[in-house]
């Protein structure tokens, strides 16, 4: 029996506790969890954990006991509904010790996972009452328990609150996995396993988008001012490279910390910082292209290319 072999079925009952579905579903962890199950068989240590006769913890160890076919223990959570939520953050920390990174991440999954519930939800009531209001259709929604539960993991803010990351790491999270012009689905896996920075992320999606600005210009002549630009344009991509490093460098030196230290935690501010304006000074750069070869001017084949 391989992995590849198996069916994992993502919906299995009882439900999930609205409390587990703050957590992302992923595929790939289920896989993982199954590949060890595989091996060494289900670990009774770890039991699933039930509260109000749904999952409330153990949702992929269950998914993959019952794509093989085992039988896991259980554990009956009994207590109050804020209980239940300590519990279970409780549980999540202690297993994975996530990155501000990972943490992040997972928020961003969240909040994408439920803004589609969300429009879904949208979907049904209006295709009921296509002629439905605006204030109507808000009435409606709040009615179902799927919003209710939800209603409060819809934006950046929120979830970053809640799992105490930045909301900056947050939003570019939720931008790396909305975007829709090139697949950045590897890297956001990457970010979740803990494989990849947020910093060495950023730098990649920059680099990227940059990559694909320069395939989608048509090769053409250019003067000197518009080959004066490019080689600043490349001057400017490979800045926030060394920055990132640096950055790194920093967060890597912190985290080994039992500490915080503030002058550290500055000094990675300024550098985000920094990051951010060269960011912008290379969209300038870009719109200042875009001026001159508005005149006419041509940009040449060896340019255009790189």
């Amino acid at each position: 029996m391989t992995i590849d072999n198996l069916k994992f079925d993502m919906s299995i009952k009882p439900e999930y506790h609205p409390i587990a579905n703050q957590e992302p579903l992923m595929l790939d962890t289920v896989k993982k969890i199954a590949e060890s199950m595989l091996a060494v068989g289900y670990r009774a240590d770890m039991p699933i954990v039930m509260f109000e006769e749904k999952y409330l913890d153990g949702r992929n160890r269950a998914i993959a006991a019952a794509a093989l076919g085992l039988t896991p223990t259980y554990r009956i959570f009994e207590g109050t509904y804020a209980e239940a939520q300590a519990e279970s953050d409780r549980l999540n920390n202690d297993r994975r010790h996530r990155s501000k990174s990972q943490s992040a991440m997972m928020a961003a999954y969240i909040v994408v996972e439920n803004r589609e519930k969300v429009a879904l939800l949208k979907a049904e009531i209006r295709e009921k009452n296509p002629k439905i209001l605006k204030d109507a259709l808000s009435r409606e929604m709040r009615k179902h328990h799927i919003y209710v539960e939800i209603s409060h993991f819809l934006t950046a803010e929120q979830v970053a609150k809640k799992y105490d990351v930045s909301k900056n790491y947050v939003e570019k999270c939720i931008k790396y996995l909305t975007y829709r012009e090139i697949d950045f689905s590897e890297m956001c896996r990457n970010i979740f396993d803990g494989t990849l920075e947020m910093y060495q992320a950023e730098n990649k999606y920059q680099t990227a988008r940059l990559a694909l600005d320069a395939a989608n210009r048509p090769a053409k002549e250019c003067s000197e001012e518009q080959a004066l630009l490019y080689e600043k344009i490349d001057l400017a991509k490979n800045h926030p490279e060394s920055a990132a490093r640096e950055i790194i460098s920093y967060m890597q030196e912190a985290e080994n910390k039992e500490e915080e230290n503030d002058e550290l935690v500055e000094k990675i501010e300024d550098l985000t910082a920094t990051i951010d304006d060269l960011m912008i000074e290379l969209s300038v750069m870009h719109s200042t292209l875009n001026d001159v070869e508005g005149k006419g001017i041509s940009v040449p084949t060896k340019v255009a290319a790189a």
